[in-house]
């Protein structure tokens, strides 16, 4: 991924942000930006990150990173745009973390399902449950959304608090089958909140940095949902093995601990709602 944005960036000529929107009066629509240039300590990290660049490069980096933080401040000036950042974040915590230990809870809570079986079916419901809800949440979202802007937020808030419960059944039933049955509803309502977050996003940030917009979106994500979530189940997990408990249930009440980001998800999707009206009027120009 690093070799390709690099030939990318040197071969590729990025055409002028905005210049293919309607009624466009300002190419260069970084300068409409209302957040100012890296100073103080941030400037000076920024320098420290280029020193080993040579000269031309050097100044070009440090402008592309000055341009990230300006970008990045000004997204994360807008409440909307926070709340999709906490939500999504969130949330992702705690899809990372169960995603990365199913297949290990399910061997050890489940020792006599077949892993084969064991893979079989949760690649059935990753690729149906998950896609489903992607496509349902994303279509429930824009139907009510035409009447209520917040429905952006209350559809992920509804999702998560209905989730709650199918996941709970699915990290403690015995059996396997039933286990396997709310782990599908819990997938599925967990694909509610993706594609509204990002649809939103690329609404609620102006037209110079709807990439960017995105490209925060991951870099939040992956620092932390990626970087830290499947780390704190397994860190967890050892935790709780070090004494008298057993590796089962060791994993299972570290994978059930992840429920706390589930509700720090429902208040970041709660506070979107609540901010969403006055924010999609200024991004657009259009009563919500």
């Amino acid at each position: 991924g690093i070799l390709f944005a690099i030939l990318l960036k040197l071969t590729v000529r990025e055409p002028p942000r905005g210049a293919t929107e309607d009624g466009a009066k300002n190419i260069d629509a970084f300068k409409g930006l209302k957040v100012a240039e890296p100073v103080g300590l941030v400037e000076k990290m920024f320098r420290w990150m280029t020193l080993p660049l040579p000269g031309k490069m050097r100044g070009a980096t440090f402008s592309e990173l000055a341009t990230l933080w300006r970008a990045a401040k000004h997204l994360l000036a807008i409440p909307s745009y926070r709340g999709i950042v906490i939500g999504l974040t969130s949330a992702s915590f705690a899809s990372y973390a169960i995603a990365n230990w199913i297949v290990v809870f399910f061997g050890r809570s489940h020792p006599d399902f077949a892993t084969g079986d064991v893979y079989f079916w949760l690649g059935i419901i990753n690729g149906t449950a998950y896609v489903l809800g992607v496509f349902v949440g994303g279509n429930l979202v824009d139907r009510l959304a035409a009447k209520n802007k917040s429905a952006y937020g209350w559809v992920p808030v509804v999702a998560l608090v209905l989730n709650g419960p199918f996941f709970i059944g699915a990290m403690w039933l015995n059996d396997p089958v039933w286990s396997l049955v709310c782990w599908w509803f819990s997938h599925l309502l967990t694909g509610f909140y993706l594609g509204p977050c990002f649809a939103l996003a690329q609404t609620l940030a102006p037209v110079s940095i709807r990439a960017l917009s995105t490209a925060v979106f991951f870099f939040i994500i992956n620092m932390i949902a990626l970087g830290f979530g499947p780390t704190f189940v397994g860190v967890l997990s050892d935790i709780l093995a070090s004494g008298e408990m057993n590796n089962e249930m060791s994993l299972r009440i570290a994978l059930s601990s992840v429920v706390f980001a589930g509700f720090i998800a429902i208040g970041g999707f709660w506070y979107l709602a609540k901010k969403l009206p006055a924010d999609w009027a200024n991004a657009t120009g259009e009563e919500a």
